[in-house]
């Protein structure tokens, strides 16, 4: 099987937030955030997650506001996007992350990527298509 690699700028690239971007999950980063805010939230997490675990994604998202900033990138994929971007390649970042951890996430990368979240309705979601510089 022989692939044009010359071609590859115009197919838009999709990156997996959760293990491939960052070398944890954001979930797993918020929940850690909440229980260490307040031990007290342990408790009720059985009871969020017997709702559906995106009703847990809710719950954790609406009290927790991580700063992206300090998330373990993997600095090597890092370069290698930011080639890609440079070569004219469209980036859309992808998360099954609650929405409000998305956005403020998305905010942070903006820049690079065209970004889908989890929402309270949808699997994913995608915001407005944008031009990327």
């Amino acid at each position: 099987m022989s692939t044009n690699l010359k071609n590859t700028a115009t197919i838009p690239l999709c990156v997996d937030l959760d293990g491939t971007l960052i070398k944890t999950d954001l979930l797993w980063e918020s929940l850690v955030q909440l229980i260490n805010r307040n031990p007290l939230y342990a408790f009720v997490l059985p009871f969020w997650l017997l709702r559906g675990r995106t009703c847990l994604k809710m719950q954790i998202a609406r009290r927790v506001q991580l700063d992206a900033a300090l998330l373990p990138y993997r600095a090597e994929f890092l370069k290698f996007l930011r080639e890609e971007k440079t070569r004219g390649r469209q980036l859309i970042l992808a998360t099954a992350s609650h929405r409000l951890l998305a956005d403020h996430y998305g905010d942070y990368i903006r820049q690079y990527f065209i970004f889908a979240g989890e929402s309270e309705h949808w699997k994913l979601y995608v915001l407005k298509p944008t031009t990327l510089r």
